[in-house]
């Protein structure tokens, strides 16, 4: 015997090489579920479908319109709207009404006890992400305000805060009966105006 020649063995007939069993295998993987898929779908169809009548009959009997015609004894049913919202109204109107409502109850800030005129611009801080303004009131307290602060007894709000001055803006009744949205600048007070009147 001759050591290191091999000898190739010959493949056999029915599988020449892996990749054809592989093959093979995965064709009679789709046959069995072709063929269960057939046996399952035989004559219990007709079952199946007969089983859904069935319940659907049943439902119908018990169905709550059935249910109340045999209590009633043959009374009308009448429909009665009291204590029922009305199927027809907007809810954006209700929950402007439920905000009108919780507005008159809520607490009304120091920046809201005067009118808006009456408040003096003193200080700006810009340049920042959530830029700050101070206003003064009468009675010279100093108000920190960020956009969105109410300012005044209408109910303004600080819409804008720029190096030069805030725009609140105001809603307001036009003659018409609409509520008009109002912005009003107050701006920094000039200084050379200031120094000017101080010297006169």
């Amino acid at each position: 015997m001759m050591r290191g020649v091999r000898h190739k063995r010959k493949p056999s007939t029915a599988f020449s090489s892996l990749r054809s069993w592989r093959r093979f295998t995965a064709r009679m993987w789709v046959v069995g579920g072709a063929l269960l898929a057939l046996a399952a779908c035989g004559d219990d169809g007709a079952d199946v479908s007969q089983a859904t009548e069935t319940k659907i009959k049943r439902a119908e009997e018990n169905s709550p319109t059935q249910i109340a015609t045999a209590e009633d004894n043959g009374k009308e049913y009448a429909y009665s709207p009291i204590g029922k919202r009305d199927p027809f109204r907007s809810y954006f109107i209700d929950l402007a009404e439920q905000s009108a409502d919780s507005a008159d109850e809520r607490k009304i800030l120091p920046t809201e006890e005067y009118e808006l005129d009456q408040y003096r611009l003193t200080a700006l801080v810009t340049g920042t992400s959530q830029p700050r303004a101070m206003v003064e009131d009468p009675q010279n307290r100093g108000h920190v305000l960020r956009v969105g602060t109410r300012l005044g007894k209408n109910g303004g709000r600080v819409a804008r805060i720029t190096n030069r001055g805030i725009t609140v803006v105001e809603e307001v009744t036009s003659p018409s009966g609409e509520r008009v949205k109002v912005s009003i600048p107050i701006n920094l007070p000039d200084p050379k105006a200031d120094a000017f009147a101080i010297d006169k």
